[in-house]
């Protein structure tokens, strides 16, 4: 099978000369010649058919049960008030809110100060390297299409063969390009025709593209788009990113060179991979190019780059087979760090005094909770020594504590938990390395004391509909979910309340184990994995309630801190099914690995000195240290999102 066709792209996108975008002054003269052989080589390549002889459905996920609003439509007023957790309560709380501010600034929102805005144009791009042959078929993994065809994984889609007879084709609800859209259902008088014309190419794009980069769109927006999350309201990866690459180039070939890497899964194609090449060369030259314009660090002109690196990136931890050696910073990390430099100067709280009264519009928020997400989750199985001077001010990811009190605690679509939660992940992080540094210290284990404070009270919320939905924990949670006969939730709502919930109780196991060095089997952290094991078995791990909102750095945890028997079955299970069903692309077949081998070195190797509660912290075994420290010399650094 050489390629695929993808039955029903209606979208006529073509690239053409007379749609050439406008460029930067500088360079003009290289870039007329770069631009021009670029036109020439998709000129090649118009004509060519790299998809084949399979026809692309969506997966339906719509007949997926929602629970109904329990709250009188409209009603938000339970929104204005401040979690419990950061409510004052008394003239003491408000003594101890003044003693955080003073010795732990970064515990506490702020405004950043104008005065130390630094913008540095001289940063390399990682994804430079290896750029013209970025995909090749060497080592390169492939998928075996189910006998169904459908992949209800991590991307969701359909697949059938065009020269299959109707009667061997499954019955589907959305065929793309179906002939059956927008039919009249009355008669019209002075209208002989019963269809309604189709609207004319390229209606409502800025950009165009070809026939085949349009199907590779049309991919994008239905099938990876609707593995990203289950609250479809607050999808960013459609939402927002397919808006930013309609208008930026660097944006249209990142994503198109992302997607067409999916594709090669299922297609071994020699033209795909030739479009997918040239669509990623072209993104990282557009990358280059935008990295040394200072306009690119402007408020509110950030979009484009780091929607850019992000595709980037994320192409790169799920091409995980093609990484660097492992002793080599991965070019995922590198882009992590340089999207969080471009949320540092570009942070639209320059603008104002108050970290309550900062506006960020939707791809902003979207962007800087999804990159902080990639780079704030590489740190619990980093060093403490290498993230000394990596975002340790007093300000680390303050981006993330900007708008309104509610605001900071809904939870997003593209990641699962709030924003204060992810910087809370960070803060535990920051907290171990300052007491690793000082472990006689009194003041900063009472700065993780107000942490553990605020997680025990913490409650996000979401909206997967008009109305939005306080999320429960603990106990009320449980007694909340319906189960079905295989001992699952079934509706959207209490997947994104269990996952929600899964991340809360993450963030106590690692505050315990890594600040607190309580070893695994200490009652607390039993007490919080036997919970968060809960809430992991009450999810799906396929179908149309599975994607990659799925928590799966909690997954990874109950791998690093379970030792019984029962704990590793919750564990394996989730792996076994995710990687066995999945028939996608993903992060995970590798960590699963990781998962393995550290149960044996655990059991075989790893000792931990007694727990003594009266033994000062920073004078306790360090016991995840010795476990990172393993982690980073046989794996290298580890993506966990």
């Amino acid at each position: 099978m050489d390629a695929l066709t993808l039955s029903g792209l209606s979208m006529d996108l073509t690239v053409g000369v007379g749609n050439r975008r406008r460029r930067p002054r500088y360079d003009h003269a290289v870039q007329q010649d770069e631009d021009a052989e670029f036109l020439d080589f998709l000129e090649s390549l118009e004509e060519q058919n790299t998809w084949g002889d399979m026809t692309i459905y969506a997966v339906d996920a719509d007949n997926v049960p929602r629970n109904p609003a329990k709250r009188r439509h409209g009603d938000v007023s339970w929104l204005q008030e401040p979690s419990p957790s950061l409510a004052p309560q008394s003239d003491s709380n408000a003594e101890w809110d003044a003693f955080l501010a003073t010795h732990f600034p970064e515990h506490c929102p702020s405004v950043p100060d104008p005065a130390t805005r630094e913008v540095d144009l001289d940063v390399s791009n990682p994804f430079v390297d290896d750029s013209i042959q970025h995909y090749t078929f060497q080592d390169r993994l492939s998928f075996e299409i189910p006998e169904d065809g459908a992949i209800n994984g991590y991307i969701k889609i359909r697949f059938q063969n065009v020269h299959s007879s109707p009667e061997d084709r499954r019955p589907t609800n959305r065929e793309y390009n179906q002939q059956t859209l927008g039919v009249h259902h009355r008669d019209v008088p002075g209208v002989h025709d019963e269809r309604v014309p189709p609207l004319p190419p390229h209606f409502g794009l800025s950009s165009k593209l070809d026939e085949e980069d349009g199907r590779l769109l049309k991919f994008y927006t239905d099938a990876f788009c609707a593995g990203r999350t289950l609250i479809k309201i607050s999808n960013f990866w459609l939402s927002e990113v397919t808006a930013i690459a309609d208008m930026e180039e660097c944006v249209r070939h990142a994503l198109l060179a992302s997607t067409a890497a999916y594709v090669l899964d299922y297609v071994r194609s020699e033209k795909m991979r030739i479009r997918a090449n040239m669509h990623y060369r072209r993104a990282a030259d557009l990358l280059t190019r935008a990295l040394r314009n200072p306009a690119c660090r402007q408020v509110g002109k950030e979009a484009g780059v780091t929607a850019a690196i992000l595709l980037l990136l994320c192409d790169d931890i799920v091409n995980w087979e093609t990484r660097k050696p492992k002793d080599k910073s991965p070019k995922w990390h590198k882009g992590s760090r340089l999207a969080v430099n471009m949320l540092d100067n570009s942070d639209p709280g320059y603008r104002y005094w108050k970290p309550a009264n900062v506006q960020s519009d939707n791809s902003r928020i979207s962007l800087s909770n999804r990159i902080a997400f990639v780079d704030v989750l590489a740190q619990p199985v980093s060093p403490l020594a290498n993230l000394r001077g990596q975002g340790t001010s007093s300000r680390q990811y303050g981006w993330l504590l900007e708008g309104a009190p509610h605001d900071v605690l809904k939870i997003q679509g593209g990641t699962g938990l709030c924003s204060k939660l992810l910087h809370i992940f960070a803060q535990i992080t920051q907290l171990s390395s300052r007491l690793a540094e000082n472990p006689d210290s009194d003041v900063i284990p009472k700065g993780a004391a107000k942490i553990e404070q605020k997680l025990a009270n913490l409650t996000q919320w979401f909206r997967c509909s008009e109305v939005p939905r306080r999320s429960k924990i603990d106990a009320d949670l449980w007694r909340s979910c319906n189960l079905d006969q295989n001992g699952k939730v079934a509706t959207v709502e209490e997947v994104t309340e269990l996952t929600g919930e899964a991340w809360r109780i993450a963030a106590q196991i690692y505050l315990q184990c890594r600040f607190f060095r309580k070893p695994r089997d200490h009652p607390d952290v039993v007490e919080r994995l036997s919970a968060l094991l809960r809430c992991i078995e009450y999810m799906p791990y396929t179908g149309p309630l599975f994607s990659s909102q799925a928590p799966f750095f909690p997954v990874f945890l109950t791998g690093l801190v379970g030792y019984l028997p029962e704990h590793r079955r919750v564990t394996e299970g989730w792996f076994n099914v995710v990687i066995g069903g999945a028939s996608c692309r993903s992060s995970v077949p590798p960590i699963w690995g990781v998962v393995q081998n550290t149960w044996k070195w655990t059991d075989e190797e790893l000792h931990v000195e007694p727990f003594d509660g009266n033994t000062k912290v920073g004078f306790r075994d360090p016991w995840w240290e010795k476990l990172v420290a393993r982690l980073f010399e046989t794996e290298g650094l580890l993506s966990l999102c």
